[in-house]
């Protein structure tokens, strides 16, 4: 039974860090170096948009890219290479990413982290039932403030758990 009290707080933990995963899957991201790399997936094509990382309806993009083109980040200006249009971000660097999937705006739903600084992000729209996957170097995700609100009431639960299962083990 003690082996059971003492493995709660461990779950906890666990438990806490796969919630805080999920809160922070792919919503605000900031560039690593002076350019970003998108290619595309299988037969993933499509319509990208950069947004300011406070447009979390998505609903007005500034810049758009397709898989190959060249991203240039200077400052908080971000440039498209290939099409020769660019933007400045009023916020700074951090900036939201969206995939035009029926006619609007679809965010990222999810990443997955290779062994460098790339990383492989999925859309999804749920009318068409449809995911684009597009591949992005040199970015990192940043997580936003729910998430360490999130982390902080686990670690105090952790705590708590743990306070209580070494008094009731002293009585």
């Amino acid at each position: 039974m003690k082996r059971i009290r003492h493995a709660m707080p461990v779950m906890a933990f666990l438990l806490s860090l796969l919630f805080t995963a999920t809160a922070v899957a792919g919503t605000v991201w900031l560039p690593t170096d002076g350019d970003m790399n998108p290619s595309k997936l299988f037969s993933d094509s499509g319509t990208y948009g950069i947004f300011e990382d406070t447009d979390t309806a998505l609903t007005s993009v500034k810049l758009t890219f397709e898989p190959g083109d060249l991203i240039s980040v200077s400052g908080n200006t971000f440039t498209n290479t290939t099409s020769n249009t660019s933007v400045t971000l009023v916020g700074g660097q951090a900036f939201r990413l969206g995939a035009m999937m029926g006619g609007s705006w679809a965010p990222d739903v999810g990443y997955f982290q290779d062994n460098t600084t790339g990383y492989l992000i999925s859309f999804e729209a749920g009318s068409e039932s449809k995911t684009l996957q597009i591949y992005l170097n040199d970015v990192t995700p940043v997580p936003e403030p729910s998430a360490w609100v999130l982390m902080a009431l686990a670690m105090a639960s952790v705590m708590l758990m743990r306070r209580r299962t070494h008094r009731l083990s002293a009585a």
